[in-house]
């Protein structure tokens, strides 16, 4: 008997993680670029000390870029820099110079996402490369990739 109640309580306690929402995702800011492009800002809906931030770039509601881990936690507003070079950059808007997100909309790559089986070196070069894009239109602004 006893080991049918431990049973029906664990059976219970999978029930309530499985639909208590873990792992659910709210978009707290959403950009609009062209083209039906946009850059969605998301938060997980549960966590124990600080939220989780990623990003994913939709186009015309389909996913382009899918769900990406971006390092920053807590409900941190961004702002976006758009180079009219086809980059658009995200930064912090406490730390207006951390850039944590980058969009090259001609390409499609974004940062800080790997691609497959790509290296975090790759990924960090391809990063580099767009956040020049960025400082070549913003010349009087130091930005640094954070993450």
């Amino acid at each position: 008997m006893r080991a049918l109640t431990m049973k029906g309580v664990l059976l219970a306690i999978s029930v309530i993680f499985t639909f208590s929402g873990c792992c659910e995702y709210k978009v707290i800011q959403r950009f609009s670029l062209a083209n039906g492009v946009s850059v969605e800002i998301l938060r997980e809906t549960e966590w124990e000390h600080s939220p989780i931030l990623f990003y994913t770039v939709r186009e015309s509601g389909s996913v382009r870029v899918p769900r990406t881990f971006f390092d920053t936690a807590g409900d941190e507003e961004l702002q976006m820099i758009d180079s009219d070079k086809g980059v658009v950059g995200f930064v912090l808007t406490s730390a207006p110079s951390d850039v944590v997100i980058l969009f090259d909309q001609t390409t499609g790559e974004s940062w800080p996402q790997t691609l497959g089986e790509e290296s975090t070196e790759a990924a960090l070069s391809r990063g580099e490369r767009m956040l020049l894009v960025l400082q070549a239109a913003f010349p009087r602004r130091e930005f640094v990739l954070k993450n």
